[in-house]
């Protein structure tokens, strides 16, 4: 087994509380932020999609956005929080925010989430911030998405004490998960793939097409249903390739958002592009998006052996990297 499967096997060891590290959460200790602004990139910038896409179930009662860009939007908001997330904590995206985060008027505080530290947990240091560390050894960043997540919710804990974020390191299992990754592969191999999700699980499926395209090396993309019978399915008309549709389906789906869906496979199929549905496996919303997670990895990293190419590897992004730091 390599090391980058143990680390797929070993994601649900991430999914508690005590994943990562904290300090100075007593600085939120009263405040009553309106709003959690997530600023991060790539794998970073994933957790503030699953904070919002879980948001209603852990209870956090204030909307959430997320900025991936370099510079913070403006918002109505009067008291946000706003959290930096960089696992390495030299992403320059994430500490341009942080940096005008600091300077910004209307706050109820900053914090920061970060693996390696740098020069983001630096900065955490110097202000006294809020902040959650955790340890990624060998870990690429889409991998260590529950030690981010954990520390985030850890963060918000200090200003939402009844946030209620179950601990999921046990109930979370990847070996069945395994040999459906597998199986899926076989059928992905050399196809661009479309990655269908409901609204609620939209991150989920972007999530999806980030871990094919960095693991998979693999041409991805990632829309939601009802939306794409509005416009979507017409810019497949008459188009011949090597397509194929993956749908992420939550059991608890009306039968009307499911008709459209069949719809669209059937429509899809007849252009000759097969798809396969796949049914999010869980009793709560948080298990179906985290066994959705570690399919998704199973999947992709299963796509990269048939592809003869190695997982952890993202040449591209390195290069781009270093050519901006």
């Amino acid at each position: 087994m390599t090391e980058y499967e143990n680390s797929v096997r070993g994601l649900p060891e991430q999914l508690h509380s005590g994943a990562a590290q904290t300090a100075n959460l007593d600085k939120l200790r009263g405040a009553k932020p309106d709003a959690v602004i997530v600023c991060g990139m790539g794998g970073s910038g994933l957790i503030g999609d699953i904070l919002r896409a879980t948001a209603g179930e852990i209870g956090l009662p204030v909307p959430v956005l997320t900025v991936k860009h370099e510079t913070l939007p403006a918002t109505p908001f009067k008291r946000p929080l706003y959290v930096c997330v960089s696992f390495s904590g030299e992403t320059s995206e994430a500490l341009s925010c942080l940096k005008a985060a600091l300077k910004e008027k209307h706050k109820t505080g900053v914090a920061v989430v970060t693996g390696q530290g740098g020069k983001m947990r630096r900065l955490a240091e110097e202000y006294g911030l809020p902040a959650a560390f955790f340890t990624p050894g060998h870990l690429t960043p889409r991998l260590a998405s529950g030690y981010m997540y954990y520390g985030l919710t850890n963060i918000l804990r200090g200003a939402f004490p009844r946030l209620t974020v179950r601990d999921l390191s046990r109930s979370i299992k990847t070996a069945g998960f395994a040999r459906e990754g597998a199986s899926l592969a076989k059928r992905l191999k050399g196809k661009n793939v479309l990655i269908y999700s409901d609204e609620a699980h939209a991150a989920l499926g972007y999530i999806w097409k980030i871990s094919l395209n960095e693991t998979g090396k693999t041409a991805a993309f990632a829309g939601t249903y009802p939306e794409i019978n509005h416009n979507e399915i017409v810019g497949f008309e008459g188009i011949k390739g090597p397509w194929h549709g993956v749908w992420l389906m939550d059991p608890a789906l009306g039968k009307t958002i499911k008709s459209k869906a069949d719809f669209v496979i059937k429509a899809l199929k007849c252009g000759g592009i097969e798809s396969d549905k796949i049914s999010l496996k869980g009793k709560t919303a948080e298990e179906k998006f985290w066994n959705g997670v570690i399919l998704a990895e199973w999947t992709s990293l299963n796509v990269a052996k048939l592809r003869g190419v190695r997982p952890e590897e993202t040449k591209e992004i390195d290069e781009l990297k270093k050519r901006f730091k």
